[in-house]
């Protein structure tokens, strides 16, 4: 399997585990959350999100996928961007690709996505349900065989603190870590994956850091 191959097969899962959001039921989404969602951006090789508090700055040698190419993302995995969204306007986004990064080697690359709870419907989905499906999703694209999930840890990136759950798969040669963290009526999924035992995703994840409040 390519590295562009894992890569999309990366964002499906991704995209799976936040859509998986919906439909699960009620829950008291907090109705003071009036943040309006607006895209980061990169200026060089430094990634800036104010609504995200996060700064990024790209390792050397390192790529970063453009906002054309986040779209086609999208669209491969079913949520292509709305003609509001191409115009700037998210007030209807339920799933969008904020940024994604892969390592010059290409054994190591990761999607951060936002997910709006409050267009996704009112629901009870905790980090153990999104992870289930998740795990699931792994399993019906590798097969049962060989896919072992660890165990669920708190990770700080960028001052912020997400749940992680890490799958590995052929006797850890291939390790993708599903990273959530709620925030007001928002979800942020970093989905990541690491091919072979030279990167581990915390290479990936320490560039993080919050912006000066």
């Amino acid at each position: 399997m390519g590295a562009v191959k894992r890569r999309g097969t990366a964002l499906a899962l991704a995209v799976l585990t936040t859509l998986a959001l919906a439909g699960c039921g009620q829950t008291n989404i907090p109705s003071s959350d009036h943040r309006v969602y607006a895209p980061g951006g990169w200026e060089g090789d430094v990634y800036t999100s104010e609504f995200l508090g996060l700064r990024y700055t790209l390792p050397q040698g390192w790529t970063h996928s453009t906002g054309e190419e986040l779209a086609a993302m999208a669209e491969e995995n079913g949520q292509p961007p709305t003609e509001k969204q191409r115009g700037g306007d998210y007030s209807d986004a339920t799933v969008i690709y904020e940024m994604a990064v892969q390592s010059e080697k290409g054994d190591g690359f990761f999607t951060l996505m936002v997910s709006n709870r409050s267009n996704a419907g009112d629901f009870t989905s905790t980090e153990e349900d999104i992870f289930r499906v998740f795990v699931e999703g792994v399993k019906s694209v590798y097969g049962e065989g060989g896919v072992e999930a660890g165990g669920a840890f708190d990770l700080p990136v960028g001052g912020k603190t997400f749940r992680v759950l890490p799958v590995s798969y052929s006797s850890g040669f291939l390790t993708q870590w599903n990273a959530l963290c709620f925030d007001g009526n928002f979800l942020y999924n970093i989905s990541l994956m690491v091919i072979g035992q030279d990167l581990t995703p915390q290479d990936l994840l320490d560039p993080f850091e919050a912006l000066p409040s």
